[in-house]
């Protein structure tokens, strides 16, 4: 049977689907964040995409990374579940007002409309905690 193209791609050998979703997002602070502030929101909300997609029955993360992109420098976070870690490097090296954030999230066994809202919600909650505001730039 042919697949439907929904964003899922089966795994022939072991019968698995996998989706993603990714996009551009700007994230204007209510004040600015120090770099520290924001590796710490990164990590907070990586956390936060893979327990709404654990919860939304996913049975694991293909990865999930982000690049954020400020005037002062670059951070780049990944993971491909939270018992492997969170891979960061980069550096932003002065306080930011606002910064560019592109992530790209694929987990395994869901459909492409749970990673997306997983996804955008772990963004608004994240938006929420700290204190900014989430503008699309592109999907």
């Amino acid at each position: 049977m042919p697949h439907e193209d929904r964003g899922e791609v089966p795994h022939e050998e072991e019968h698995i689907s996998i989706s993603g979703y990714g996009s551009t997002f700007l994230l204007r602070f209510s004040r600015p964040f120090s770099p520290e502030e924001i590796k710490v929101l990164v990590a907070d909300f990586i956390k936060t995409v893979e327990a709404s997609l654990m919860k939304r029955s996913a049975k694991g993360i293909g990865h999930i990374k982000l690049y954020i992109k400020g005037r002062s420098g670059y951070i780049r976070a990944d993971t491909i579940g939270s018992k492997y870690g969170l891979y960061m490097d980069g550096t932003i090296s002065e306080l930011e007002g606002s910064v560019q954030m592109t992530i790209n999230t694929i987990a395994i066994h869901t459909t492409k409309e749970d990673v997306f809202i997983a996804t955008r919600e772990g963004l608004e909650d994240v938006a929420k905690r700290y204190g900014f505001i989430v503008e699309d730039l592109k999907s």
